[in-house]
């Protein structure tokens, strides 16, 4: 509850009840019933007991509130939608949606292990696609191990009960980080288990179909769907989701598309400055800095760089980070700074090719045939 002073808050809230307080918020969120955020939030604030049509409610608000690009906010929302619901696999499942948010959103990598353990004891013995998901997230942009991400992911997905119910939000999510996955391994074997995982998800969104081919395969993408492609680049004006940005921006990535996606991806960095959305403004600050890369425009490329691999230091996300190694590489090698260029070259194998994360170990590129090219470019987005 808001007041114009301070003083009114400790005159009429400090001395009242816990009952007056839940009996107003009931009045506001009756107050509120053209505005569904505002009125889950003043329900959730009017019980004091579990009460999942309640906990549904902040559970819906929180998707809004993502799609805008409040990550701290989504994620706050889903941890109380969590806490009003019966304890069970609804409360376990919302539990690992706040780890998923929070890995792949806010730079929140340290709270996911806490989170999962929280929704294992929850609902000991059921394992959900959440769960699969939130711990693939954590596995990939913390310790960078692509192969137990993979088999994770696919082994979830394939593990869902037919028929899929198309309404399913996470069912529709779940291909996108699987892709991620297999782009950051580069082999065809990722990719093939990729095709079979995305076949069996009704509801994954067009956008999906559209990056794959664009982005895993674009020597050979049809016309119809740089089309589609290019339908989405221009609606971006109208788009405040910072992943659905960045997962466009990546699909035009491969075919010359990303001068077009500049103006929403300074949008996603500006977010991202405001503490609303960090895993996507780092995203955001590589692609334009491949942009940049591919356009001559190497100042901008240096300060894209600069900026996004602070974050990734801060917030522990070293597989995010190589695509910050790899554009400063490319300037270096046209200047024939060879020390530059193997310095850096060394530093990100080191580290990617013990995890067999092809896309940044150095290695012959490889003609993968039906599944694709080999997937070595230096920005990664959401995909």
């Amino acid at each position: 509850m808001w007041f114009r002073h301070s003083l009114t808050r400790s005159a009429v809230v400090e001395p009242s009840t816990s009952d007056q307080r839940r009996s107003a918020h009931r009045a506001l969120a009756r107050a509120w019933e053209d505005d569904p955020e505002r009125r889950a939030w003043h329900l959730a604030q009017a019980v004091d007991a579990p009460d999942e049509g309640v906990a549904a409610l902040v559970e819906r608000a929180a998707v809004g509130i993502a799609r805008r690009g409040d990550g701290p906010a989504a994620v706050a929302a889903l941890l109380r939608a969590a806490e009003l619901t019966p304890a069970g696999p609804e409360r376990a499942r919302r539990l690992a949606e706040a780890a998923y948010s929070g890995a792949n959103i806010t730079g929140d990598l340290s709270g996911v292990p806490g989170l999962l353990d929280d929704a294992r004891r929850t609902a000991p013995g059921q394992g959900s696609l959440a769960a699969a998901m939130a711990g693939a997230a954590y596995l990939l942009n913390g310790a960078g191990d692509v192969d137990t991400a993979h088999r994770l992911l696919c082994g979830a997905i394939a593990g869902q009960q037919a028929p899929y119910d198309p309404a399913d939000a996470t069912l529709a999510e779940a291909p996108h980080t699987l892709l991620l996955v297999c782009f950051f391994g580069g082999r065809p074997d990722l990719l093939t288990g990729f095709d079979a995982a995305a076949a069996a998800c009704p509801s994954a969104p067009e956008l999906l179909a559209t990056t794959r081919s664009t982005f895993a395969d674009p020597a050979r993408t049809s016309p119809a769907n740089l089309a589609r492609l290019d339908e989405s680049i221009a609606q971006l004006a109208h788009q405040s989701d910072p992943l659905h940005i960045v997962r466009v921006a990546v699909a035009g990535a491969y075919v010359d598309r990303l001068g077009g996606c500049e103006e929403g991806l300074h949008r996603v960095v500006a977010a991202g400055r405001r503490g609303e959305s960090i895993a996507p403004a780092i995203d955001a600050l590589f692609l334009l800095g491949n942009h940049a890369w591919l356009t001559g425009q190497w100042p901008q490329l240096r300060q894209a760089v600069r900026e996004g691999l602070d974050p990734c230091e801060q917030y522990h996300y070293p597989m995010l980070a190589c695509p910050g190694n790899f554009l400063p590489a490319c300037t270096a090698a046209v200047r024939g700074d060879r020390t530059a260029t193997r310095g850096l070259t060394d530093r990100t194998e080191q580290w990617a090719g013990p995890r067999r994360a092809h896309a940044h170990g150095r290695r012959p590129v490889v003609d993968i045939g039906a599944a694709g090219p080999a997937l070595n470019q230096p920005s990664r987005g959401a995909a």
